[in-house]
């Protein structure tokens, strides 16, 4: 008998990262409601993405409710048909433009990891530095997407998560 101890590999900056854009991913969809509710909410994951390996893992909400989450292609004619929120990568400005136009007058709440200014696009944008996590949000974007966030979620924003 050994007594070797199999200790795991500490986490890398971007898995370290990407465990932090998950716990605020999952913060800002417990502020969220929807217009109609499903069994469960059905996170899509579109785009390269560099964080959204945890988010494609998860099977529940922070409240117990049931989570789907599948990786689409930005250009899949059902994606706000099948979709609640919608996490997305490395978007060019025309990219950007055009998906809005596609999910207007849908209940899709986008959240965008790679929108520094935030004026475009999604309407939660993540702000992934060194030492935290935090977020901008997109006032207009979120009234188009016709989804309710509690004004509480701002309060996450300004504090952001560690990574």
């Amino acid at each position: 008998m050994t007594g070797a101890v199999h200790a795991e590999a500490p986490l890398s900056q971007v898995e370290r990262r990407g465990v932090a854009v998950c716990d605020v991913v999952l913060d800002i969809l417990a502020y969220t409601r929807w217009p109609r509710s499903h069994d469960s909410l059905r996170l899509c994951v579109a785009a390269p993405t560099e964080y959204a390996d945890p988010l494609l893992g998860l099977r529940q909400l922070r409240d117990g409710r049931p989570m789907v989450t599948q990786r689409m292609g930005l250009d899949e004619p059902t994606l706000a048909a099948e979709c609640d929120a919608l996490y997305l990568g490395v978007l060019d400005d025309a990219a950007r433009l055009r998906l809005a136009t596609r999910l207007a007058g849908s209940a899709v709440l986008t959240l965008e990891e790679n929108n520094r200014e935030c004026v475009a696009g999604g309407a939660f944008c993540l702000q992934v530095g060194d030492e935290r996590v935090s977020f901008r949000v997109n006032l207009d974007a979120l009234a188009r997407s016709g989804v309710k966030v509690h004004p509480g979620v701002l309060k996450l924003g300004r504090k952001g998560r560690a990574p």
